[in-house]
């Protein structure tokens, strides 16, 4: 059995979460409240956590990327937002 948990997200910078391990990274989106989130699907019975980092970036502003991979993109009332997963 697996279940989605919701991870916020801070724009301009490098965000350093604890995901289950194993964890699918299932979408980039903002939660009802409109907070950035990054939603990952895990199994229930998962115990262990590993680190993820992630890069979340506005649109025009400048960033660097390298060894990260795309999450997607939000929009947050008039922000767009863009998620990376940074290499660990």
């Amino acid at each position: 059995m697996n279940i989605i948990r919701k991870h916020p997200v801070e724009a301009g910078g490098i965000n350093r979460l604890r995901f289950a391990k194993g964890a699918e990274v299932l979408c980039f989106a903002p939660d009802p409240t409109g907070t950035p989130c990054v939603w990952e699907s895990s199994d229930t019975e998962a115990t262990e956590t590993e680190p993820r980092t992630f890069l979340l970036v506005g649109a025009s502003h400048p960033y660097d990327a390298t060894g990260a991979e795309y999450v997607g993109t939000g929009f947050v009332g008039l922000l767009v937002l863009h998620l990376f997963e940074v290499e660990q």
